[in-house]
Order: structure tokens, then sequence, then C-alpha cells
């Protein structure tokens, strides 16, 4: 029902005008006020309603100035509870200590948190930029595409009770002489 994006939202110029015609595309809830986009909804299931946030970390994403993700699901949940018991965060960070210290952070507060990429990104880029500290122009990975999320059941409370992921491969299509691949 949803799809969230990370530190690339803005990335591509034609996203800022696609957002206002996509309420189901889930930009970071952290980056300034007024950006395109929704940073989170609520959805309703077999007359429950769930609510969908998105929030980046704030380590190792240079080219995103986003706001602090802990004061934001803060405000966002105390929000949320209102509306739903069932709030369920995608937290974009790419160090395992700030995933953690999320993680921590909002237990009690929400009921939640390409195979061959790092955060979506050219892996061998991605390390070389770790061992060099020289940002890197990494291309998008596309070698073995996959969608991946996750099916979550919650009791009335909003406490999640069962939590399944699911992976669904797709398939690279690269036309012979052009550069560019298309991903299905």
């Amino acid at each position: 029902d949803c799809i969230t994006m990370g530190e690339a939202a803005y990335y591509k110029p034609d996203m800022t005008e696609f957002y206002p015609k996509a309420g189901w595309v889930l930009r970071p809830a952290n980056l300034p006020e007024g950006d395109p986009g929704r940073s989170w909804r609520i959805f309703e299931k077999n007359g429950k309603r769930v609510a969908v946030v998105m929030l980046l970390g704030q380590s190792g994403f240079a080219r995103i100035h986003a706001n602090n993700p802990f004061l934001a699901i803060d405000q966002l949940s105390n929000f949320l509870h209102k509306e739903t018991a069932c709030i369920t965060v995608n937290f974009h960070a790419a160090t395992t200590a700030e995933k953690l210290s999320m993680a921590r952070h909002t237990n009690g507060k929400v009921s939640t948190g390409s195979m061959l990429s790092v955060g979506g990104l050219d892996p061998d880029a991605k390390v070389k930029e770790f061992l060099t500290g020289i940002p890197s122009w990494s291309r998008e990975a596309s070698a073995q595409p996959e969608a991946q999320g996750t099916y979550i059941c919650f009791d009335d409370d909003g406490k999640a009770i069962s939590i399944e992921p699911f992976r669904i491969s797709g398939k690279e299509i690269v036309n012979e002489g052009d550069s560019n691949s298309k991903r299905n």
C-alpha cells in the first residue's frame, strides 16, 4: 500500500513533481517541513487503522540535511497515537549504532521498526567510500533487483504480535548497446 523513500528521495528532480500526485510514496518525515510529499500516512485495513512513518538517520548521509529523527518520532508518535495504536516506522539509517539506538528509543512508542547492494547502491563504491572517506557518486545497484517489505499483525493495543518479511525477486532488463538498464 505504500513505498518509503530514503536519502535519495529528491535525487531525481522529477520526484518533487511526482510526490503530490502519489500519496502512497512516503519521503522522510525528518526532512524540512514544507518539502514535497507525505512523510507519514494512516491506512485502514480490515477495519483497523495503521500508521506508516518514514524516517532518515543522520549518520552517513552527507548530501541530505535531515532533522533529528529521534525528536521527529517523539512528536509524530504522540500525534499518531490519537489516531491509532498501530504505528510502524521505516528507519532508513546507514549505521548499525543509529538503527539500534532508534529501536531502543521507540520501544513502547511504536509497533515496529537489492540483495546485492549497500543501501540500494553499488556495494563496491560504498565500501570504497568507507575506506577512503571520500564521498562516492555511486550508481544504483541493479543486480538481482528485489522488492522487500513486511506483513505485520497487530493486537488491539497496537502491539506487533507477528511479523513476516517478504521478498519478491525481479529481473534486470538490459538493452544491447544501451548503458542504462531498466528494472522490473
